[in-house]
């Protein structure tokens, strides 16, 4: 016994000494890598230095998770030097040299900087002014965070995909890792005998190696920056589609294929034929062909993002793609709107190219914007006519903040860039350009674009670029300074509008500052150059008049015309500002609103919880003004106050307050459940089946799931029951229901049975890989506010058996429910350690937005402590604290200021 306690002591200091000696590593090592990162170029490399040309070879082996190959760079070395500088993030480089035209081999020392993603290569001697390569052999692991060249698995099979936007190319191969370095590529792929390889170009060669592995040889690449390349290995599924046919534009057939993981590619049907159609139209508005030689789209089944628009080989969530012989409604409409998107980037973003990435917004919003056009005109019923606008109205509740965004923000740092990836860049970027679209006119707009396009084709562009090519086709005076006047600062404008009528015509007085709720810690003392167009409402037409609001106020004098019965102050919805008028102006509009087209209505119903939050109405009389938009038809209005309800009865409300505001929102919402029933069957159905079948989806889950009408709820719960075979065969079978009712089917069984019908649910992930039957399953869940339920889901997140964007599924879905949010945070605390392993570390610089439903000082100051300790920890999280702290403020002072509901 003495000697067991010997050796059990012996063992406890080892232990204690190791942890101890580890410790001082760790901390030694974070010195080290903080002084060579503050040796480093950590924004953009220096100028010195240019790539023109890659030649790469890599070997990709997903089942050993490895990768290795080399890569000859041709540069352009402007200036001499004995250090050169470019990217690339761990990686082993073993041989590095440079070598001259003349072949003179100069070896060169590769260290990558403290951990950064930026390497120095240093010569012995100084190297003269000259174009020349850098020769680099190397090696490196397969990630696992959905970023680089990174490791799936599904199906029991092992496979390589890439997600290289926005900096991690350099995880894949040593490079030039930003936009303004745009060359062409020669790539070889060696991959396995049973696998296949994929990238931007065409294969045109194939020869064998001598170990079971296979080159592959892909024509050069048009000119490209590193983030627009791509890889896809495996054993994957691969779809010879039809060439995509000639048009008026293009001369060429284009091969179009879908690729898919093993056992999938029978479900790229749908994503495949409309293809075609949906291209038609954008080679239409640019008059400029598909830049590329092939078009793949690729299913992966774990993405982090929507999709990637790699020149030539698009990635996607598997779930947009995979959509089988009988996709819903949701699914169509998911995958037409985010085709367009990536299929838009191929003209804007990939032929022309932002020099850096504070023009992120150049790609993202143009895209944004560009998808709405596109599937109006591809599907006139799929409800994108006002696709823009929805957006502009619902980012405008992010544009708030002390520390929001700017579209063309500084970049300084990698966090900076991945903090430009935004609703500020998608879709307030978007609402501009649908702004000024308005303003400009259409069709001198599209003639502006086209010719940005042919301008800088396959080259690199800027702001002022892109402004320069509008300007050059409009007599509209201070374009430029309006562009510039939302791109360069932050914020919503607010504009003021009264007007008076005489017998000379109607007067508009209109004057803007910068809208803020209620808390909010920026300054109104703001101005833009803002198109403002109001609508004369009358009883037999209305009429539209426009100004350029450059000064802090100003008068719009229409003379001649009749007094209107109302003023719309947003004509068409599409100017990005909120608006107020004196109570009885306001009034005349809610009296009038059957006079408004849809977007103006949608504009109203925006606005009216503007006016909420900034204190200028009521709880009260927000809830009493919103009867004409839920009692309007249109599928996106009837249902958009809910989400603010939604706000009041958690916030603001107390326990008799909420029992007032459920039996108020079922005197809102029965009757419209009531007329469309469960099923596609009805008259409205015949009418309008697309608008009727997205209402009904929306009205569904209202009454079923949040306001939980028994009968409802009953009667989908059994629908739940019959697919998952709840205590019978426990086999899943979602053969027999509408899809459209899967969802809210499976979230009422978990809401009505609770632990054991989630456990069940859960259960069924081990019989599937379809990825949106997946997502299903997991949102069911997820939704429940059950305490039992909510501890599954919180250990499923953490689970290694559930895909990685599967997890961002759970943890968001989950707190999007009010009664989860303490439970989740505390657990997010607790486990803090253990969730930086299993969440993307490209994501954990969102976590601080974990507190933003809360609205109390005591929340406030817990997620300020909490956060404020692990800010060196998560890259970016400054900016996602500040706000967080600031959302929590204004919800406090909102709730200080309220005084009961009145109904």
């Amino acid at each position: 016994m003495k000697t067991f306690f010997k050796w059990l002591i012996y063992f406890i200091i080892t232990v204690v000494i190791i942890a101890v000696s580890y410790h001082f590593y760790n901390n030694w090592q974070q010195q080290i890598d903080e002084q060579e990162k503050a040796l480093a170029p950590l924004g953009q490399l220096p100028e010195n230095i240019e790539p023109t040309h890659y030649d790469l070879t890599l070997r990709v082996d997903p089942d050993q998770g490895t990768f290795s190959g080399e890569v000859i760079i041709d540069v352009n070395l402007k200036t001499p030097s004995s250090e050169l500088w470019l990217h690339s993030e761990d990686i082993t480089v073993s041989t590095a040299n440079f070598i001259t035209t003349d072949n003179q081999i100069t070896p060169l020392s590769f260290k990558e900087m403290g951990h950064s993603g930026v390497a120095r290569l240093t010569s012995n001697t100084e190297l003269p002014a000259q174009s020349a390569s850098i020769h680099l052999v190397f090696n490196g692991e397969l990630a696992t965070d959905l970023a680089g060249l990174y490791l799936v698995k599904d199906g029991g099979l092992n496979y390589a995909f890439t997600q290289f936007e926005s900096v991690f190319a350099r995880m894949a191969f040593p490079s030039f890792d930003e936009p303004r370095f745009k060359t062409t590529y020669d790539i070889k792929l060696e991959v396995k005998e049973q696998h296949k390889g994929f990238t931007n170009t065409p294969q045109i060669a194939e020869s064998q190696l001598s170990d079971g592995f296979k080159q592959l040889t892909f024509a050069t690449t048009k000119p490209l920056p590193t983030y627009l390349i791509a890889f896809a290995v495996g054993d994957l599924d691969v779809v010879e589609y039809a060439n995509i046919p000639t048009t008026a534009i293009r001369d060429k057939e284009i091969p179009l294929r879908g690729i898919a993981t093993k056992g999938k590619g029978k479900d790229l049907t749908y994503a495949l034929e409309n293809t075609a159609d949906i291209l038609a139209e954008l080679e239409k508005y640019f008059a400029i062909p598909y830049p590329y030689e092939k078009l793949d789209i690729v299913a992966v089944p774990d993405f982090a993002a929507g999709a990637m628009e790699n020149a030539g080989l698009i990635t996607y969530r598997e779930q947009l793609l995979l959509l089988g012989d009988n996709p819903t409604l949701d699914q169509q409409r998911s995958y037409a709107s985010v085709h367009a998107h990536e299929l838009a980037h191929q003209w804007f973003g990939n032929l022309v190219t932002m020099q850096w990435w504070d023009d992120i917004w150049l790609n993202e919003s143009f895209a944004t914007w560009m998808a709405d056009i596109t599937m109006n005109e591809w599907n006139p019923d799929f409800g994108f006519a006002r696709g823009m606008v929805r957006s502009g109205h619902g980012v405008m509740k992010q544009d708030i903040f002390v520390d929001t965004r700017q579209i063309r923000e500084p970049i300084n740092n990698n966090g900076d860039i991945k903090n430009a990836f935004d609703g500020i860049t998608y879709q307030k970027g978007g609402a501009m350009l649908q702004m000024l679209e308005d303003y400009v006119g259409k069709d001198d707009f599209r003639e502006g674009v086209r010719y940005h396009m042919q301008r800088f084709a396959f080259g690199n562009a800027t702001a002022i670029d892109f402004i320069d090519s509008i300007e050059h086709f409009t007599e509209k005076q201070n374009i430029k300074v309006a562009f510039e006047s939302f791109l360069n600062q932050k914020g919503v404008p607010l504009i003021s509008v009264d007007y008076q009528c005489d017998d000379a015509g109607v007067t508009a007085d209109i004057s803007q500052t910068r809208y803020l709720p209620i808390g909010a810690r920026s300054s109104s003392d703001q101005t833009w150059t803002l198109p403002v167009c109001l609508t004369l409402v009358n009883n037999d037409n209305n009429r539209e008049v426009c100004t350029l609001l450059d000064q802090p106020s100003d008068t719009l004098t229409i003379a001649g015309a009749q007094c209107p019965v109302a003023v719309m102050p947003n004509t068409g919805g599409k100017g990005y500002y909120r608006w107020t008028m004196p109570a009885q102006k306001q009034q005349s509009l809610m009296s009038n609103f059957g006079k408004l087209d849809g977007s103006e209505k949608y504009s109203v119903a925006s606005n009216l919880v503007a006016e909420f939050r900034a204190g200028r109405i009521s709880v009260s009389e927000y809830l009493v003004a919103i009867k004409p938009i839920v009692s309007d038809t249109d599928w996106d209005l009837v249902t958009q106050p809910v989400g603010e309800i939604e706000f009041i009865s958690n916030n603001l409300a107390g326990d008799d307050d909420q029992v007032k505001i459920s039996q108020y929102l079922n005197s809102l919402y029965d009757s419209k459940l009531e007329s469309l029933g469960l099923y596609a069957n009805t008259q409205a159905d015949l009418d309008d089946p697309v608008a009727t079948k997205l209402l009904r989806k929306k009205i569904i889950s209202l009454v079923a799931l949040t306001l939980k009408q028994p009968e409802l709820l009953n009667q989908l719960a059994q629908m739940g029951e019959e697919v998952i075979g709840y205590n019978k065969s426990n086999q899943l079978n979602t053969s027999e229901l509408d899809p459209e009712l899967l969802l809210p089917a499976l979230a009422s069984g978990v809401e009505l049975h609770g632990l054991p019908f989630a456990k069940a649910v859960l259960a069924q992930l081990e019989n599937t890989d379809d990825g949106t039957l997946r997502q299903q399953l997991l949102t069911a869940v997820a939704r429940s506010n059950d305490p039992a339920v909510s501890e599954l889901v919180l250990d499923t997140i953490t689970s290694l058996s559930i895909r990685v964007n599967e997890r961002i599924t759970l943890l968001v879905t989950h707190m999007s429910r009010k009664e989860n949010q303490r439970n989740v945070y505390q657990w997010f605390k607790d486990k803090f350690s253990f969730i930086e392993l299993v969440i993307p570390k490209k994501y954990l610089g969102y976590t601080p937005m974990i507190g933003s439903g809360f609205c109390s000082k005591e929340m406030r100051d817990d997620v300020e402590a909490f956060f404020t300790a692990k800010l060196e920890q998560l890259a970016g999280a400054e900016h996602h604290l500040s706000t967080t702290l600031e959302r929590i403020e204004m919800c406090s002072q909102l709730k200080a200021q309220q005084q009961g509901i009145n109904l």
